[in-house]
């Protein structure tokens, strides 16, 4: 019985080009992807594409290891040695990217510099170029000290003193030196994960819609419910179609997004702490396979029995992740 209900679902035009839809929406966003991971070439000139992804790779990964002081420390040298280059002081852009094709091997190292060095919550780009490479003793013991800064001024009013002692303590436990890789495939997943949900969602609620409502527009509402079976059993099998069409597609989908996305940037990072990376995408499987459709609280409701059929699709969000902070 729940397999003809399945089967009445995708017997439907409109059901066949959400799925479609689906497949469009993926092939746009992997598009996206795709063109706004640049290599900028000792020319200034950008490129974009597969080629272009495994350039920038190649350059990141001479950066992965430990974050030391002493790597720390030649990655400000390096940088400040740039910045006071004629390409970086120049007012013309092109000239701009000539400098920053010298500095995009260690971009998202210099991020977490101008984090770190900068006030809690406020990110000043150009601060990372004002350090000296003396400052790179200080890059972990900073991120405690503009904790403490922050949960005594703007965030004083936002928690109790037993939650600003434990995110305190979460910070001192966290585990340094802190591990860097290329870790594009893992930010990029994450970053477009929310629309591809979102869309997913309205197209699952299209879908389920019509389980119930279709007996009332197909005027069969008194012969289905009068039926032997029609209040018990053909009911549950319209809930468990409903409940079968949404696991398999939210899952499929999500699936199929992710072999994607990491097949063509790559798995790198998997490995590293959620704190390497100035965005806060961890590796080490951190694969938000965000709300599971929390799919809409959907109620499906019958109205010849008054029943409620109430679903309720928790996230599920699976995030290993080195302390409860993220900055």
């Amino acid at each position: 019985m729940t397999y003809y209900e399945i089967k009445k679902v995708f017997s439907k035009k409109g059901s066949k080009v959400a799925l479609i839809f689906i497949f469009i929406v993926i092939s746009v966003v992997l598009s996206f992807i795709i063109g706004d991971n640049k290599y900028v070439n000792r020319n200034g000139d950008a490129e974009s594409g597969i080629s272009a992804m495994l350039k920038v790779r190649e350059l990141k990964k001479e950066w992965s290891g430990e974050l030391t002081e002493d790597v720390l420390r030649k990655i400000i040298e390096e940088n400040v040695r740039i910045s006071q280059t004629p390409e970086a002081k120049s007012n013309d852009f092109r000239q701009n990217d000539i400098a920053y094709s010298q500095r995009q091997g260690f971009m998202d190292i210099r991020d977490l510099l101008n984090c770190d060095y900068g006030e809690f919550n406020d990110y000043n780009y150009y601060l990372a170029d004002s350090l000296s490479p003396d400052e790179a003793v200080d890059f972990y013991s900073n991120r405690i000290k503009n904790l403490k800064n922050w949960l005594e001024t703007d965030g004083k009013d936002q928690f109790s003193e037993k939650e600003k002692s434990y995110l305190i303590r979460a910070y001192e436990k966290m585990k340094t030196p802190l591990y860097y890789d290329y870790q594009a495939g893992w930010k990029n997943l994450f970053q477009y994960s929310p629309s591809i949900i979102m869309i997913l969602t309205l197209v699952l609620g299209f879908l389920c819609a019509g389980i119930f409502s279709g007996e009332f527009q197909l005027k069969a509402n008194a012969v289905f419910y009068s039926s032997y079976y029609g209040r018990n059993k053909a009911v549950w099998a319209k809930v468990k179609a409903g409940a079968i069409i949404i696991t398999a597609i939210y899952w499929a989908v999500m699936l199929l997004y992710t072999m994607l996305v990491l097949g063509i940037l790559g798995v790198d990072g998997a490995n590293c702490p959620i704190q390497s990376s100035m965005s806060g995408i961890s590796g080490m499987f951190i694969y938000a396979i965000s709300n599971y459709v929390g799919f809409c609280e959907d109620k499906l409701i019958s109205n010849s029995g008054n029943r409620a059929f109430y679903f309720d699709f928790s996230s599920i969000i699976f995030i290993r992740n080195k302390s409860t902070i993220i900055k």
